[in-house]
Formats: structure tokens, C-alpha cells, sequence
């Protein structure tokens, strides 16, 4: 079964969140600096994944102050 691929941006901080099929319950777990998996608290299925800082990491933009 495919899950819906939702993106969702947050420019006050930059974040960017991935999300894999509808919301629920997880914790997060940092892979890379300020990425993170998020990941079913149950099944431990990764459910997103969280990009802090992402319009400076991967555009080379600077952060407004």
C-alpha cells in the first residue's frame, strides 16, 4: 500500500518536515546533525523525517537574523 508523501516548511526555522503517510505518534532520532528520523513509537517505522537549518544547508542562504 503507498502512503502519501506530505511536505510541510516552517521559514521562522528553517525546517523542513517530510512525512510519510498520515500523522502519529513517534520520537525522533538525530541521523546527521539537525536531521532527524522520526519513527513509530511502537513499530519503530520511519513515519518522516525533519531538516533543521534547510534552506541555509542546501542553498547556501544565509539565515535572516
Amino acid at each position: 500500500m503507498e502512503k502519501a508523501l506530505k511536505f510541510s516548511y516552517y521559514p521562522p526555522s528553517d525546517e523542513l518536515n517530510v512525512h510519510f503517510g498520515e500523522p502519529r505518534p513517534c520520537i525522533s532520532k538525530e541521523i546527521a546533525d539537525e536531521i532527524y528520523l522520526r519513527l513509530d513509537l511502537e513499530t519503530h517505522e520511519i513515519v518522516g523525517l525533519t531538516i533543521l537549518h534547510f534552506r541555509k544547508r542546501f542553498t547556501g542562504a544565509k539565515s535572516k537574523p
